[in-house]
Formats: structure tokens, C-alpha cells, sequence
């Protein structure tokens, strides 16, 4: 629940992230102010802890579900059943602790510009390139991720028609030789197929022009 929460509603953080605030109580008697204190003492004990939630009862005992950030990574520890409210926050900090020490991220935020694409029997000469999504790729077991390379795989020319949002090709990602994934390259434009009456236009054109 708390990751589904977090992902659809990450603003969520913004909130619980907050150790103290001062809260105003307006009544038909009138408005006193007070001190409001966040409950997950991690938010100030564990650094880069941003929520999210505690709790307990006589039956569930001390639970917490908590959440950290660190060099791009999002760690949630859950607690529940901790016999007090330390033991909880303990466990939940030593949960991050063996996370943030066994994962690291890589994250392409300097993907290499697009060229546009040469296209065939259409009535625009070349087609315009978009990356599909950002490559993440996450290593665990304490695995560092090495030099990363990438390669573009796109044809020569294609042939018209070309459709928006379709697949024209990938970038493919590799560290230490082995693969780490890839990211789809798509058609960033429709081209439409070209008629005669294009077709002759373009010759004639290109004869000239003296590049036919």
C-alpha cells in the first residue's frame, strides 16, 4: 500500500517529511494555536528519510512503514510487530542501511541526440526520432555498475508510411560487456506516403537542380 500510495501520489512526501509544524485550531470558541510533531522519529534520525507512516495497537504492536532517498534511489522498510517504538525505528533504519549498501542506479540523463532518419518514397525526406522513456537500470548485491556504453541500432532508410509513436529502432546499454537493457527509439512525426504527382514533382526537382 505505502509504494502504490508513494508512486501515484509522490506529494505524499512533501508532507511527511515535515518534523514540526505549527497548526491552528479554529472552533465556535475560537482558534488556539499548537505544536503539531511528526511521530517517525526517523524523519530526523535517518538521514534522507522523508515519511511515511507509523502506527500501533494492542494487537499489531509498533509498526512503521518508512521511506528514504539517497543518490537517486527510493528505499520503503516496513516494520511491524516491534515490541516498542525503538526497536521499530531501529530495524527500519538497519533495513535501509542493507538496501542503500546493496543497490545503486543507473539512470542515462545524458542521452546522445537523435539523427533524423531517411525515408523513402515519402513526402518528407527524413523522419523525425524520439526516445520512448528514460533508462533506469538498478544492480543489487552490492554490484557497482561499471562504465556504461551504448549503442544506437537504427536502418540505413525506411519507406514510407511512417506512423507516429512507431517503433524505429533502440538504444541498446552494456557495462563490462554484458547487457544491461535498451530503450526503444519511435517515429517522433507521421510521413506520409508520397502520390505520383509527389514523386514527379521530386524528379523534376532534383533533374534541375542537376542532382538527379
Amino acid at each position: 500500500m505505502s509504494r502504490e500510495l508513494i508512486e501515484r501520489f509522490p506529494q505524499i512526501l512533501n508532507y511527511s517529511s515535515i518534523w514540526m509544524e505549527e497548526i491552528t485550531h479554529v472552533t465556535q470558541k475560537g482558534s488556539k494555536p499548537f505544536t503539531l510533531t511528526n511521530t517517525n522519529k526517523l524523519i530526523r534520525g535517518y538521514e534522507g528519510c522523508v515519511g511515511l507512516k507509523t502506527g500501533s495497537t494492542s494487537k499489531a504492536k509498533y509498526c512503521v512503514s518508512a521511506v528514504a532517498k539517497k543518490n537517486d534511489l527510493t528505499m520503503l522498510a516496513v516494520v511491524m510487530g516491534a515490541p516498542d517504538y525503538k526497536v521499530r525505528f531501529a530495524d527500519a533504519a538497519s533495513l535501509f542501511q542493507y538496501g542503500f549498501s546493496s543497490c545503486s542506479i543507473y539512470i542515462d540523463r545524458e542521452r546522445d541526440p537523435l539523427p533524423e532518419l531517411s525515408v523513402v518514397y515519402g513526402k518528407q525526406d527524413t523522419a523525425e526520432l524520439e526516445y520512448a522513456e528514460e533508462f533506469r537500470y538498478l544492480a543489487t548485491g552490492g554490484t557497482v555498475i561499471g562504465e556504461v556504453e551504448k549503442t544506437i541500432e537504427l536502418p540505413e532508410e525506411v519507406q514510407a508510411p511512417i506512423q507516429k509513436g512507431e517503433c524505429a529502432g533502440r538504444v541498446v546499454y552494456k557495462a563490462d560487456g554484458e547487457e544491461l537493457g535498451s530503450v526503444a527509439i519511435l517515429y517522433g512525426a507521421d510521413v506520409a506516403r508520397a502520390g505520383m504527382w509527389d514523386l514527379f514533382g521530386c524528379t523534376m526537382k532534383q533533374y534541375f537542380l542537376g542532382t538527379a
